[in-house]
């Protein structure tokens, strides 16, 4: 008899302890907000980095069992990079990515409450869509794009997020969603030496709507 691999055992576990005994409550929903989002590096040539402000907005899938612990994934479009004092004034790189977060929630109350918090973590995946630059570096490059500045960058973005939020019930199966979250990328943007690590950072704020489906 074949034995089931233990990652694959523990995650089947996992399911079963969130969606047994009764039934899963599932969820979809949309949201959107702001993200205040710069880099990280040590050796950062461009002066002081600041934070740019920016839109981000998506779609949420929620699946929560009759435990306090469930799961969320969601795909959003995420407009990121950061600000720098530079010889003539600030210049900004603006890059958008569709990020892919794969959340564990924890509910600090039960579903019959009106107003649910929660916590939540995981990781995320960012695949960049566009990039470009502007302020006093637009125009380097010939058409102001990023490989003018970050011409070693990798195009694929990740690391761990976490956060809080809360739910707030309305009529029927629809409620409303608050969050805000911290998200640190572990993947070098700028992919040069291992002591000039570019690494992505930012603070996201959102609210949405969604609806529990009749499963």
């Amino acid at each position: 008899m074949r034995r089931t691999p233990p990652a694959l055992a523990l995650a089947l576990a996992g399911t079963l302890a969130v969606c047994g005994g009764a039934r899963a409550q599932v969820a979809l929903g949309l949201r959107g907000g702001v993200n205040l989002s710069d880099v990280t590096s040590n050796q950062f040539g461009f002066g002081g980095v600041g934070h740019r402000t920016a839109p981000v907005g998506g779609a949420f899938l929620s699946i929560a069992g009759p435990a306090s612990i469930g799961f969320q994934t969601e795909i959003l479009y995420a407009q990121k990079g950061f600000s720098a004092l530079v010889e003539g004034g600030t210049a900004t790189a603006n890059i958008a990515y569709i990020d892919v977060p794969i959340l564990v929630k924890v509910r600090l109350v039960g579903q019959q409450h009106r107003i649910r918090p929660s916590l939540f973590g995981g990781w995320f995946l960012g695949f960049e869509i566009s990039c470009s630059l502007g302020g006093a570096l637009e125009g380097i490059g010939g058409e102001g794009d990023c490989d003018a500045l970050l011409r070693r960058r990798g195009k694929l973005d990740g690391g761990f997020v976490f956060g809080a939020g809360a739910e707030v019930g309305l009529v029927d199966r629809t409620f409303l969603v608050f969050d805000g979250r911290y998200g640190a990328g572990q993947l070098n943007l700028n992919w040069q030496e291992a002591d000039d690590r570019v690494l992505s950072q930012v603070w996201s704020f959102t609210a949405g709507a969604g609806i529990l489906l009749g499963f």
